[in-house]
């Protein structure tokens, strides 16, 4: 329906099905009603003319490719209640310039996020215990990262979280929150290393809460930018790779907490 311009769907409305506004290449606008519970996947796909859509209270997922392909979105806040986000359900949102990830978000789905373009700034909250691979890569106008899942648990090949996030000119802030406990492997980096040499973020400074116990394998690899790090007394040990080919890095400070360090960690 491509011709399309404005919905008002009313409040008996309980749930947005599978591709329903998929391909409205005109729709600029709607509201969804408080009543809602899920949207499903590619539910708003390609709606590349929506400028705002307000996820109210009550959503407590949203599907894959959700709202992939919505160029004109500028801005979305996930509330609390919803628990999970789709694989690329904001996928190559390319005008998506502020994000705000509820508390009570605990998965976000493999390239949830890529192509996000124009997003400068991210928080992943405590309740993440989920990130998928991809999940923001070629965010490319990221300056801040704020990370405070606790302890995500990623599968092997869930990882290179932020590849090719930011730009060279201007490099990313990563903070590592108090509530984090473990830095999780392939933050930075890919898994797929030798057959994409150059995959990295542009990281340009990180600090490291005071509860981080544990740096995993590949945790902090491939940032070449990075150029100095202190490491926290409450971290006891750091994995395989965990610096793996920072070829900036001119300086850093292990504490005496470190009781193991990995093979070819520098």
């Amino acid at each position: 329906c491509t011709s399309l311009t404005s919905v008002t769907i009313p409040d008996s409305v309980t749930s947005i099905g599978n591709c329903a506004f998929s391909g409205c290449s005109g729709l600029t606008s709607i509201t969804i009603p408080e009543g809602v519970t899920s949207i499903g996947s590619w539910a708003f796909f390609d709606c590349s003319s929506l400028t705002s859509i307000t996820i109210p209270e009550g959503v407590t997922s949203i599907g894959d490719y959700a709202f992939s392909g919505c160029s004109s979105l500028t801005s979305i806040t996930i509330p609390n209640c919803v628990t999970s986000i789709g694989s690329d359900a904001f996928y190559e949102c390319s005008g998506l310039a502020s994000v705000k990830i509820g508390n009570g978000v605990e998965s976000i789905g493999h390239a949830a996020f890529t192509g996000c373009s124009s997003l400068t700034d991210i928080t992943i909250p405590e309740s993440v215990t989920s990130i998928g691979d991809l999940a923001f890569v070629r965010c490319t106008g990221l300056t801040s990262i704020h990370y405070n899942a606790k302890s995500a648990s990623l599968r092997p090949f869930d990882s290179g979280i932020f590849n090719y996030a930011g730009s060279a000119s201007g490099g990313i802030e990563v903070i590592f929150g108090d509530s984090v406990e473990t830095i999780p492997a392939h933050l930075f980096s890919s898994p797929y290393y030798p057959l994409y040499p150059d995959c990295h973020a542009f990281i340009k400074s990180i600090t490291i809460g005071s509860n981080v116990t544990s740096i995993e394998e590949y945790a902090l690899s491939d940032c070449p930018d990075l150029t100095n790090i202190t490491i926290p007394d409450s971290v006891t040990s750091i994995g395989d790779h965990a610096f793996y080919h920072c070829s900036g890095l001119t300086s850093i400070t292990i504490p005496d907490s470190v009781t193991s360090i990995g093979d070819y960690t520098f």
